[in-house]
């Protein structure tokens, strides 16, 4: 049972990472966009 607690805790602090990390891509692409034109 603390398996699956530990294993569904760590799943869910990678999706956070991984959207985290998505925003902060769409976040520098819109930056950099507008600093083109």
């Amino acid at each position: 049972m603390g398996e699956d607690k530990f294993m569904t805790e760590s799943k869910g602090s990678f999706k956070d990472k991984l959207h985290a990390g998505e925003y902060l891509l769409i976040c520098y692409i819109q930056t950099w966009t507008l600093g083109k034109n």
